[in-house]
């Protein structure tokens, strides 16, 4: 039996009228890997879609990360002038406690000095005051016997008056 152009075109139209047949042929024909081939290229397409879904998602992420990134170096950049003022600041601080530390060693000293003088000066009170008890002592002494003179001339005065008013 001899197959001719023509019955191969009317073996075409008819696999064109049966989809069975033309199934049944592809299995006949075909190798079960090419037969699972529009699947597979089903399953592909499908995690095609998925995948695409999934880069859609990341790359929204990527984006808000690049956002609270550059917010975060931001936040740093602040953050690193803060650290640089307060380390400015401290230096400053630790300056001005180095001065206030030798103005307190240099009072301290004043202050002694000054505690120094005070005890000289209290023992040079007691001194005067020592001194001044003595010589009001002496005044007092001194006012006694000049009252006693006091009275010895005017009784000598007297006398003198009635040895002169004798010899007259």
């Amino acid at each position: 039996m001899t197959f001719t152009v023509t019955d191969f075109h009317d073996l075409v139209r008819l696999l064109w009228e049966n989809p069975q047949w033309r199934a049944e042929l592809r299995r006949l024909v075909l190798t079960e890997e090419l037969l699972e081939l529009p699947d597979l290229v089903r399953r592909m397409a499908d995690w095609q879609k998925a995948m695409t879904e999934d880069h859609r998602a990341l790359a929204a992420e990527v984006r808000t990360l690049v956002v609270e990134v550059r917010a975060l170096a931001k936040a740093q950049a602040r953050t690193e002038a803060r650290v640089e003022r307060l380390e400015t600041a401290l230096t400053e601080l630790a300056a001005e406690v180095q001065t206030l530390a030798e103005g307190h060693r240099a009072l301290t000293a004043e202050v002694r000095t000054l505690a120094e003088g005070h005890r000289a000066l209290t023992a040079e009170v007691r001194t005067l005051a020592e001194g001044h008890r003595a010589l009001t002592a002496e005044v007092r002494t001194l006012a006694e016997g000049l009252r006693t003179l006091s009275e010895d001339h005017r009784a000598l005065a007297a006398e003198v008056q009635t040895l002169a008013e004798g010899l007259r």
